[in-house]
Protein backbone atom coordinates (compact mmCIF):
# COMPACT_ATOMS: atom_id res chain seq x y z
CA UNK A 1 0.00 0.00 0.00
CA UNK A 2 1.47 3.46 -0.78
CA UNK A 3 0.56 6.45 1.45
CA UNK A 4 0.79 9.54 0.07
CA UNK A 5 1.95 13.29 2.25
CA UNK A 6 -1.83 13.82 2.37
CA UNK A 7 -3.00 10.22 3.95
CA UNK A 8 0.49 10.76 6.31
CA UNK A 9 -1.06 13.84 7.79
CA UNK A 10 -4.31 13.00 7.64
CA UNK A 11 -3.42 9.77 9.89
CA UNK A 12 -1.33 12.06 12.31
CA UNK A 13 1.86 9.85 11.52
CA UNK A 14 3.38 12.78 10.66
CA UNK A 15 2.40 16.20 11.56
CA UNK A 16 3.45 19.97 11.16
CA UNK A 17 3.96 20.42 14.81
CA UNK A 18 5.63 16.96 16.13
CA UNK A 19 4.03 16.90 19.47
CA UNK A 20 0.84 15.94 17.55
CA UNK A 21 2.12 12.89 15.82
CA UNK A 22 1.78 8.87 15.76
CA UNK A 23 5.80 9.38 15.15
CA UNK A 24 6.70 11.49 18.30
CA UNK A 25 4.61 9.00 20.41
CA UNK A 26 6.45 6.20 19.41
CA UNK A 27 10.20 7.65 18.99
CA UNK A 28 11.80 6.41 22.20
CA UNK A 29 15.49 6.36 20.05
CA UNK A 30 18.53 7.76 22.04
CA UNK A 31 20.83 8.78 19.27
CA UNK A 32 20.02 11.87 16.03
CA UNK A 33 21.03 8.91 13.17
CA UNK A 34 18.28 6.57 15.30
CA UNK A 35 15.58 9.59 15.46
CA UNK A 36 16.40 9.52 10.98
CA UNK A 37 16.15 6.18 10.83
CA UNK A 38 13.07 5.54 12.43
CA UNK A 39 11.54 8.33 10.28
CA UNK A 40 12.54 6.90 6.57
CA UNK A 41 10.98 3.49 8.09
CA UNK A 42 7.74 5.04 9.28
CA UNK A 43 8.14 7.15 6.04
CA UNK A 44 8.43 3.26 3.91
CA UNK A 45 6.08 1.03 5.34
CA UNK A 46 6.63 -2.52 4.64
CA UNK A 47 4.21 -4.07 2.28
CA UNK A 48 4.35 -7.97 3.13
CA UNK A 49 3.78 -10.05 6.00
CA UNK A 50 7.07 -12.21 6.29
CA UNK A 51 8.94 -8.48 6.37
CA UNK A 52 6.87 -7.36 8.76
CA UNK A 53 7.09 -10.63 11.18
CA UNK A 54 10.95 -10.45 10.75
CA UNK A 55 10.98 -7.15 12.13
CA UNK A 56 8.59 -7.65 14.99
CA UNK A 57 10.70 -10.46 15.85
CA UNK A 58 13.72 -8.58 15.66
CA UNK A 59 12.24 -5.56 17.90
CA UNK A 60 10.91 -8.18 20.78
CA UNK A 61 14.34 -9.55 20.89
CA UNK A 62 15.86 -6.26 21.12
CA UNK A 63 13.22 -5.47 23.70
CA UNK A 64 13.87 -8.90 25.70
CA UNK A 65 17.61 -8.17 25.91
CA UNK A 66 17.74 -4.18 26.33
CA UNK A 67 19.90 -4.37 29.51
CA UNK A 68 22.91 -5.63 27.12
CA UNK A 69 23.28 -2.70 25.03
CA UNK A 70 26.15 -0.90 25.97
CA UNK A 71 26.12 2.59 28.16
CA UNK A 72 29.38 3.33 27.67
CA UNK A 73 27.99 4.76 24.06
CA UNK A 74 25.94 7.84 23.67
CA UNK A 75 24.64 10.29 20.94
CA UNK A 76 27.73 12.45 21.90
CA UNK A 77 30.14 9.61 21.20
CA UNK A 78 27.97 8.97 17.85
CA UNK A 79 28.32 12.84 16.88
CA UNK A 80 31.69 12.80 17.97
CA UNK A 81 32.88 9.94 15.98
CA UNK A 82 31.07 10.98 12.45
CA UNK A 83 32.64 15.07 12.83
CA UNK A 84 35.82 13.19 13.48
CA UNK A 85 35.69 10.86 10.79
CA UNK A 86 34.73 13.99 8.44
CA UNK A 87 37.00 16.23 9.97
CA UNK A 88 38.86 18.80 7.61
CA UNK A 89 42.42 18.51 9.44
CA UNK A 90 45.06 17.17 7.12
CA UNK A 91 46.63 14.21 8.99
CA UNK A 92 50.35 13.66 9.13
CA UNK A 93 52.38 13.29 5.88
CA UNK A 94 54.08 10.08 7.61
CA UNK A 95 53.53 7.48 9.76
CA UNK A 96 56.63 5.93 10.34
CA UNK A 97 60.61 6.81 11.46
CA UNK A 98 62.01 10.09 12.43
CA UNK A 99 59.76 11.70 10.24
CA UNK A 100 56.56 10.51 12.68
CA UNK A 101 58.44 11.73 15.50
CA UNK A 102 58.87 15.47 13.96
CA UNK A 103 55.50 15.25 12.65
CA UNK A 104 53.79 14.90 16.30
CA UNK A 105 56.15 17.55 17.98
CA UNK A 106 54.62 19.76 15.29
CA UNK A 107 51.23 18.94 15.50
CA UNK A 108 51.14 18.68 19.39
CA UNK A 109 52.64 22.49 18.88
CA UNK A 110 51.70 24.49 16.17
CA UNK A 111 48.44 22.76 15.73
CA UNK A 112 47.81 21.96 19.37
CA UNK A 113 43.51 22.44 19.30
CA UNK A 114 44.00 19.91 16.02
CA UNK A 115 45.66 17.17 17.88
CA UNK A 116 43.25 17.56 20.84
CA UNK A 117 40.57 17.07 18.89
CA UNK A 118 42.00 14.19 17.33
CA UNK A 119 43.00 12.74 20.77
CA UNK A 120 39.56 13.14 22.24
CA UNK A 121 38.01 11.82 19.45
CA UNK A 122 40.33 8.45 19.43
CA UNK A 123 38.68 8.19 23.00
CA UNK A 124 35.30 7.92 22.10
CA UNK A 125 35.95 5.82 19.25
CA UNK A 126 37.39 3.73 21.55
CA UNK A 127 34.52 3.47 23.73
CA UNK A 128 32.43 3.03 19.99
CA UNK A 129 34.92 -0.45 19.24
CA UNK A 130 34.66 -1.57 22.62
CA UNK A 131 30.68 -1.04 22.98
CA UNK A 132 30.03 -3.04 19.68
CA UNK A 133 32.28 -5.77 21.21
CA UNK A 134 30.29 -6.10 23.85
CA UNK A 135 27.20 -5.60 21.94
CA UNK A 136 28.35 -8.49 19.66
CA UNK A 137 29.39 -11.05 22.22
CA UNK A 138 26.02 -10.48 24.43
CA UNK A 139 22.97 -10.17 21.71
CA UNK A 140 24.51 -12.71 18.71
CA UNK A 141 23.20 -15.31 20.19
CA UNK A 142 21.57 -18.82 19.25
CA UNK A 143 18.25 -17.59 19.39
CA UNK A 144 18.68 -14.45 17.85
CA UNK A 145 16.62 -13.59 14.68
CA UNK A 146 18.61 -13.79 11.73
CA UNK A 147 18.34 -10.43 9.97
CA UNK A 148 19.49 -9.34 13.29
CA UNK A 149 22.90 -11.96 13.77
CA UNK A 150 23.54 -10.57 9.48
CA UNK A 151 23.98 -6.95 11.06
CA UNK A 152 26.04 -7.94 13.92
CA UNK A 153 28.14 -10.21 11.34
CA UNK A 154 28.42 -7.33 9.91
CA UNK A 155 29.57 -4.74 13.26
CA UNK A 156 31.69 -7.65 14.11
CA UNK A 157 33.70 -7.54 10.56
CA UNK A 158 34.36 -3.97 10.78
CA UNK A 159 35.21 -3.94 14.67
CA UNK A 160 37.88 -6.42 13.58
CA UNK A 161 39.51 -4.60 11.26
CA UNK A 162 42.93 -4.09 11.68
CA UNK A 163 43.67 -0.27 12.39
CA UNK A 164 40.91 -0.82 15.24
CA UNK A 165 42.25 -4.17 16.87
CA UNK A 166 45.45 -2.32 16.96
CA UNK A 167 44.18 1.02 18.72
CA UNK A 168 42.83 -0.73 21.25
CA UNK A 169 45.46 -3.19 21.87
CA UNK A 170 47.57 -0.60 22.16
CA UNK A 171 45.10 1.35 24.68
CA UNK A 172 44.91 -1.73 26.75
CA UNK A 173 48.12 -2.19 27.16
CA UNK A 174 48.90 1.48 27.86
CA UNK A 175 51.05 2.38 24.56
CA UNK A 176 48.74 4.46 22.78
CA UNK A 177 50.98 7.32 22.92
CA UNK A 178 50.15 11.00 20.85
CA UNK A 179 53.08 9.38 17.93
CA UNK A 180 50.54 6.19 17.59
CA UNK A 181 47.16 8.47 17.53
CA UNK A 182 48.74 10.18 14.86
CA UNK A 183 49.52 7.42 12.66
CA UNK A 184 46.18 5.76 13.30
CA UNK A 185 44.32 8.86 12.93
CA UNK A 186 46.12 9.32 9.20
CA UNK A 187 44.89 6.18 8.20
CA UNK A 188 41.79 5.67 9.85
CA UNK A 189 40.63 8.96 8.50
CA UNK A 190 42.04 7.70 4.70
CA UNK A 191 39.82 4.90 4.39
CA UNK A 192 37.07 5.70 6.49
CA UNK A 193 36.43 9.21 5.78
CA UNK A 194 32.85 9.84 4.06
CA UNK A 195 32.16 11.86 1.25
CA UNK A 196 29.98 14.65 1.29
CA UNK A 197 27.98 16.51 -1.23
CA UNK A 198 29.35 20.05 0.23
CA UNK A 199 32.93 19.34 0.73
CA UNK A 200 35.39 20.17 -2.41
CA UNK A 201 35.97 17.36 -4.92
CA UNK A 202 39.02 15.86 -4.18
CA UNK A 203 41.71 16.08 -6.58
CA UNK A 204 42.82 13.22 -8.59
CA UNK A 205 45.42 10.99 -7.57
CA UNK A 206 47.88 11.47 -10.12
CA UNK A 207 47.66 15.51 -9.86
CA UNK A 208 50.76 16.95 -7.57
CA UNK A 209 49.21 18.97 -4.22
CA UNK A 210 50.77 22.01 -4.68
CA UNK A 211 48.56 24.03 -2.05
CA UNK A 212 48.46 24.16 1.56
CA UNK A 213 46.01 22.04 3.31
CA UNK A 214 43.52 23.97 4.74
CA UNK A 215 43.00 23.37 8.57
CA UNK A 216 39.81 23.54 10.83
CA UNK A 217 40.00 24.48 14.78
CA UNK A 218 40.24 21.55 16.81
CA UNK A 219 38.39 23.53 19.35
CA UNK A 220 35.72 24.52 17.15
CA UNK A 221 34.94 20.94 15.86
CA UNK A 222 34.67 19.44 19.85
CA UNK A 223 32.46 22.32 20.29
CA UNK A 224 29.94 20.88 17.55
CA UNK A 225 30.68 17.52 18.33
CA UNK A 226 28.79 17.90 21.92
CA UNK A 227 25.90 19.82 20.66
CA UNK A 228 23.20 17.21 21.22
CA UNK A 229 21.11 16.07 18.19
CA UNK A 230 21.99 19.29 16.94
CA UNK A 231 23.57 17.61 13.28
CA UNK A 232 21.38 15.10 11.44
CA UNK A 233 23.39 12.13 11.10
CA UNK A 234 22.87 9.63 7.98
CA UNK A 235 24.06 5.84 8.80
CA UNK A 236 27.00 5.40 6.08
CA UNK A 237 27.90 1.49 4.69
CA UNK A 238 31.42 2.20 5.33
CA UNK A 239 31.51 3.41 8.86
CA UNK A 240 31.32 1.94 12.33
CA UNK A 241 28.74 3.65 13.82
CA UNK A 242 26.17 2.90 10.87
CA UNK A 243 24.58 -0.21 12.50
CA UNK A 244 24.42 1.40 15.91
CA UNK A 245 21.92 4.57 14.34
CA UNK A 246 19.30 1.37 14.16
CA UNK A 247 19.18 1.05 17.98
CA UNK A 248 15.47 2.38 18.42
CA UNK A 249 12.86 0.98 20.81
CA UNK A 250 9.17 0.80 20.14
CA UNK A 251 7.05 0.81 23.89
Amino acid sequence: MELDKTTYLDLSIFNREDEYSLFYKLDFTTTAGGREYLRKLFGQPLKDISSIQNRQQMLQYLLENEKAWPKAISNGTIVVVENYLNAEIEPISSSGGLALYLNTIITKTIYAPDFGFIKFSFEQLLNLIRGFRSLTEEIDTETAPANLRMMLERARVLINKDEFHAIVQLSDEGRLTSSEILRYDRAIRKKYKKCCGSSPKSTPSWMPTIAWPRRSSGSACISRSLRKRSNRISPSNNSITSFYHSRWRMM
